[in-house]
């Protein structure tokens, strides 16, 4: 209690009972702030009286403090380790689950509420039941899991994760692959279980059941193949501005300068097609990727493929370098416009444009430029994409 609220936001212990002094009859005071500093009196009788009262034996609100801090203390200690062991189980476990094994729920409150932008449930069952569904059944199987980060978030008392999801949906004829990328978060209750599991997707703002979420599904079915897993490419984020952040893993690639890309690509065509050491075809990649490593103005520029095998042979030509290309994280937007010195200036402004908005930061001046398709392809048909080298993953 208190006069006015005064003594709500405080500590309080019952000290003692004592003796009040007044027109007949007994008291109690109840409570006394552990700052020190006031007291709040209650009294229990049939006939109260004014008169003065004494509190003895102060430090016993000093214990009552001190007993409430300790238990508090462990509690938030076996959280905090419980969240640790959620974490290290998560990352032996998720991948597993997803392709096919066995869902282990006891990590789940028998309540825990399932949210993502198409769902909303509570109950372990109905998720393990989701997850078997995602897994295998007959409406989807996973294709591919990536887990790319997890970490413990102190302000929302959860373990956050960062994933790529693809998922073969089979109820259509042609079985789109609809990729999904995001984060979930775990969050405990107080017996340590997971009560809530929470889903978000990069590709949409509105992270409850809306249109958004039903069109950014729908167009997912009715997308275009990307072809970038030709390039041992992984897919960090499908951004709601509508591009994209992949990493590009290492790979061996064939390699040459050039002013002209028709004669650039008739020098690199003799080389797959059987102009080296073996003298004999060498299996090429898609897609073919022009690299301004200063910059799009600048006159020195490259192309390359990617080779998919090992041991390539070498070049017998001089013009032409086999070699490892290192990884690196990009910025991608896809176009169909034809790669001319006027298109990519104007797509690198617009992609840069849009890095600026999620607060990337460029690596350097490198823009480089993937064509998937040849330079005669019809118009509706044809598909490039300009990359930007990024310094930070996501």
């Amino acid at each position: 209690g208190g006069e006015g609220g005064s003594y709500y936001q405080t500590w309080w212990s019952i000290v003692e009972a004592v003796t009040v002094s007044g027109f007949g009859g007994g008291g109690v005071v109840v409570a006394w702030d552990c700052s020190g500093e006031n007291m709040a009196i209650g009294f229990v009788g049939v006939g109260i009286g004014l008169g003065k009262s004494r509190v003895r034996n102060r430090s016993a609100c000093g214990r009552a403090r001190m007993a409430l801090s300790t238990e508090e203390g462990t509690t938030s200690a076996k959280k905090k380790q419980a969240l640790v062991d959620l974490k290290a189980r998560l990352v032996k476990e998720l991948e597993t689950q997803l392709d096919g094994g066995e869902v282990d729920i006891s990590m789940y409150a028998k309540d825990v509420n399932f949210v993502d932008p198409l769902n909303n449930f509570i109950g372990a069952e109905k998720q393990k039941k989701n997850i078997e569904m995602l897994a295998n059944s007959p409406i989807m199987s996973m294709d591919f899991f990536k887990l790319h980060d997890i970490w413990i978030d102190p302000k929302k008392e959860a373990v956050m994760t960062r994933w790529t999801l693809n998922l073969k949906f089979k109820l259509l004829p042609w079985k789109p692959v609809l990729r999904f990328t995001g984060t979930s978060e775990y969050g405990l209750d107080d017996d340590l279980l997971v009560n809530r599991h929470i889903d978000t997707w990069d590709s949409i703002n509105k992270q409850t059941f809306s249109f958004e979420a039903v069109a950014d599904l729908v167009s997912e079915m009715f997308r275009k193949d990307s072809g970038s897993a030709d390039v041992g490419s992984m897919l960090l984020r499908r951004d709601v501005l509508g591009f994209e952040v992949r990493k590009v893993t290492d790979g061996i690639v064939a390699k040459c300068p050039y002013t002209n890309r028709g004669d650039g690509m008739d020098v690199l065509d003799r080389y797959f097609n059987g102009i080296n050491e073996k003298a004999r075809p060498v299996f090429r990649l898609a897609p073919l990727i022009l690299n301004f490593p200063e910059g799009i103005r600048s006159e020195r520029k490259s192309m390359y493929s990617y080779i998919a095998e090992k041991k390539p042979p070498r070049s017998t030509s001089e013009k032409v370098k086999v070699e490892v290309c290192r990884s690196l994280t990009v910025a991608v937007f896809t176009f169909p416009d034809p790669i001319t010195p006027q298109n990519a200036a104007m797509f690198e402004k617009y992609l840069m444009s849009l890095i600026k908005k999620r607060g990337y930061d460029r690596l350097s001046d490198q823009v480089l430029f993937a064509q998937y398709t040849p330079v005669y392809t019809l118009p509706w048909l044809r598909k490039n994409e300009i990359w930007i080298p990024l310094a930070n993953d996501y």
